[in-house]
């Protein structure tokens, strides 16, 4: 309509492959433009020698392949918009540099089930094992989790802690296990939505589910009302901060009035005036009366 408004004639149909190349140039810039745990790059934490190597020697690598990266997809565009397909190989990325661990020797870490031998327990509570990352492979760095109402236990997992890089093949998503009613255990388990990068916190809503991404928030949804993998996302806010992992919008929870909360805060508040901190980590509403 807009564009009859000012053109005097119907817009041209949209072409498919120069949009979804756009798409993908801006995705590749958006991680580079607003990379998640900018205070390990350019704040207080940057310069921390861990095992001889920082954290902004690090990261900084990764930036140099984010703009190498939305170079490569700049060429795409003009391809698609002259009729041709450009497959992105990025063959051309610098090397990643490797952060040696800081422990040389083999850690023992007790599975799930060893673990429940250690546990002292106040009397009449009890704890049963359910799952690992040996019995659920994708069961990496669990962030949230949340029960549905056919009693799916989500979770929002992170397997690219603090961040994902350039070269991630293995993303971060929201994984649903269900659960034997007989055994409580783990049947079987799926990916409602891949793709992620720090999914901080989720909360279920109509047909889908408000995920926070920072420095957005988005609503996904399995448009075949199943909720079993979501074929829509749609993004509903953006700005919040994303300076650093640890510190971010998480944990939605609802209010009796239909009404979100969830806490927020600044890792970069300054430290001369305690009261913006302070202020900082306050719940955030985020009304959904109105569309319920």
């Amino acid at each position: 309509m807009q564009f009859q408004a000012l053109f005097g004639k119907a817009a041209p149909s949209i072409n498919a492959a120069l949009l979804a190349a756009v798409n993908e140039k801006s995705t590749q810039w958006h991680h580079r433009y607003r990379t998640v745990d900018q205070f390990n790059i350019y704040g207080q934490r940057s310069r921390i020698k861990y095992e001889g190597i920082d954290n902004a020697t690090v990261i900084g690598r990764e930036l140099a392949n984010r703009d190498i990266k939305t170079a490569n997809r700049d060429q795409a565009i003009w391809a698609a918009a002259n009729g041709k397909n450009l497959i992105v190989k990025d063959d051309n990325l610098l090397p990643d540099i490797t952060v040696p661990p800081n422990r040389k020797e083999p850690v023992p870490y007790l599975s799930g089930e060893e673990q429940l031998k250690h546990l002292t327990l106040p009397e009449g509570c009890k704890v049963e094992f359910i799952a690992d990352e040996t019995t659920v492979p994708e069961l990496i760095n669990p962030v949230q989790m949340n029960f549905d109402a056919k009693g799916r236990l989500w979770l929002a997992v992170w397997p690219n802690y603090p961040e994902t890089s350039p070269t991630t093949k293995n993303f971060d998503k929201l994984l649903v296990l269900d659960l034997d009613p007989k055994t409580g255990k783990v049947a079987k388990s799926h990916v409602f939505l891949d793709g992620l990068n720090c999914p901080t916190g989720f909360q279920f809503y109509k047909d889908g589910v408000i995920l926070i991404q920072s420095p957005d928030m988005w609503f996904a949804r399995d448009t075949s009302g199943k909720m079993e993998k979501a074929d829509s996302i749609v993004k509903i806010l953006t700005g919040m901060d994303a300076a650093d992992s640890h510190h971010e919008t998480n944990s939605i929870c609802y209010e009796p009035g239909g009404a979100m909360y969830s806490p927020t805060a600044c890792s970069t508040a300054p430290k001369s005036k305690p009261s913006t901190r302070a202020q900082s980590a306050t719940p955030t509403a985020l009304s959904t009366a109105s569309s319920r």
